[in-house]
């Protein structure tokens, strides 16, 4: 089962701003990152993957741009 970053946060039970923290950068920079606006480097996904439990491959970390690319490629 794949989930997207957010939903691996929250089932981890770990706020936007712990997560931040977490990973060393700020919670505006991570919101970001969340939310697809910019990408999560592999060293970043790793250590996500590792604080949330989960293996990084079943976590989505797409920007919103691949997002609405693969959308359309649906369509």
């Amino acid at each position: 089962m794949a989930f997207t970053v957010e939903q691996a946060r929250r089932l981890a039970k770990i706020s936007q701003a712990d997560m931040a923290q977490k990973l060393g950068m700020s919670e505006k920079t991570y919101r970001n990152k969340e939310s697809g606006a910019t990408r999560f480097y592999v060293d970043e996904a790793d250590r996500f993957a590792r604080l949330v439990g989960l293996p990084r491959e079943d976590i989505i970390f797409l920007t919103t741009e691949c997002q609405n690319m693969a959308q359309e490629e649906r369509s």
